[in-house]
């Protein structure tokens, strides 16, 4: 059975352009990711999925360079990109990780794909009211509910947010939900980054935790936050767009 990461990337972010290849700690943010999913214990493939515009090929010769598998396909159609990526690398079970969550909790991604594989939903998630805080999550699901997917929605917001019909629709999907610890819940903190504030965030949190020799993970900002909750204040005022 092959299990796969797809990590969806482009430079032509509306709200923050160029952002994949902008640097935290000396290290374009896309590379922080694909080298966290590394950590995997799961994973057969890990594969950056950018589109076929010109702006982007720096994406894919990053990911020749880190040994990660590229992929180019529809900009603005994510659920086909999926879709097409998957099936390109044969992959059964894909994990959805976004090219704006740096601090992806690998541990709880790892127990997410157990948990797939343990009860076989459509989809399994580790985001949701007990769930790993905003931008450190991730969704598992098979590359069969991407074919399904496809050929049931038109939407543009279900094509441009990939399992978006499936949270939407809870009535037609089954979908199992991993808690995280209770550490994790509640912080009210904005971890992805879709902003220039957002990325200063990621950047004092990377400078703050580096100077007190700890890693750059998700356990390490939680503690962090806990203790100096006012660098909250960062990116407070950005507000998460909601679908469901």
């Amino acid at each position: 059975m092959k299990i796969g990461t797809v990590i969806q990337a482009r430079m032509g972010s509306e709200r923050l352009p160029g952002k994949s290849l902008m640097k935290v700690g000396g290290k374009p943010l896309v590379q922080h990711i694909i080298e966290n999913q590394k950590k995997s214990k799961h994973l057969s493939h890990i594969i950056l999925a950018t589109t076929e515009r010109e702006m982007d090929k720096p994406l894919l010769e990053l990911a020749e360079k880190l040994e990660v598998c590229g992929f180019a396909g529809s900009e603005n159609d994510v659920l086909c990109r999926y879709k097409d990526a998957a099936k390109a690398f044969d992959l059964d079970i894909v994990i959805r990780v976004t090219g704006d969550n740096i601090l992806v909790d690998v541990n709880g991604m790892d127990q997410t794909i157990f948990l797939y594989l343990q009860e076989k939903p459509d989809l399994a998630s580790n985001k949701g009211e007990q769930g790993y805080p905003g931008g450190t999550g991730a969704a598992v699901f098979s590359a069969k509910l991407l074919e399904k997917l496809d050929k049931i929605t038109n939407d543009p917001d279900d094509r441009e947010h990939v399992t978006l019909h499936v949270y939407r629709h809870p009535e037609n999907f089954h979908i199992s939900y991993l808690k995280s610890p209770e550490a994790y819940r509640n912080l009210d903190i904005r971890l992805s980054v879709d902003t220039i504030e957002d990325l200063t965030l990621i950047r004092e949190l990377y400078r703050k935790l580096k100077e007190r020799g700890d890693d750059f993970n998700l356990a390490s900002v939680v503690k962090y936050v806990k203790e100096c909750p006012e660098i909250k204040k960062i990116n407070s005022h950005i507000k998460q767009k909601r679908f469901y």
